[in-house]
């Protein structure tokens, strides 16, 4: 063969390789767009029990520590969760938000209340009851997220401006 003829045949595989190695890429980005328009979708459609759940919040007797029971289904997962105390007559005096994980494999978190509520003014309250609401929401890429809302159990009772206990919590829920 004479020198001309081997850079054809070098220029000729460097073609047939670039080619084949564009449409394993085109073919690659593709698949790689469905499969996240596919996780989109599911997450547009399947309800919020399908990712994660929170069954029941319970504030232990003393007061100061919060029981929350919540399980998630696709691992360690990200969600923004939204607490409120709320009062007697329904008042909101205080109330938090930040971003947990609820990690894989654990039914439930032990947190103490002033974590919750890191910036609830206790010696501002007046005396009484107060129930505790957790929302917790999966980020859906959209407009829309995906919500779970629970209601303790039980209330927290403050009296003169600190945390004196908690009552009894009611049957737990099927």
């Amino acid at each position: 063969m004479t020198m001309p003829a081997v850079l054809r045949s070098v220029r000729r595989a460097a073609a047939r390789a670039s080619a084949t190695f564009f449409r394993i890429l085109v073919i690659f980005s593709l698949l790689l767009f469905c499969w996240d328009a596919f996780w989109r979708f599911a997450v547009q459609v399947a309800p919020a029990s399908f990712w994660f759940e929170i069954d029941r919040v319970e504030i232990l007797p003393p007061g100061d520590v919060v029981i929350v029971w919540r399980r998630s289904h696709v691992g360690d997962l990200p969600v923004v969760s939204v607490v409120e105390l709320l009062g007697e007559d329904g008042s909101q005096p205080c109330a938090s938000s930040g971003r947990r994980v609820i990690e894989r494999d654990t039914d439930r978190a032990v947190v103490p209340i002033d974590r919750l509520l890191p910036d609830c003014r206790w010696d501002a309250l007046p005396n009484g009851a107060y129930s505790l609401m957790v929302t917790a929401s999966l980020p859906a890429g959209s407009a829309t997220d995906k919500s779970i809302t629970v209601q303790s159990a039980n209330e927290v009772l403050v009296q003169d401006g600190a945390i004196v206990g908690a009552t009894s919590p009611a049957e737990p829920r099927p």
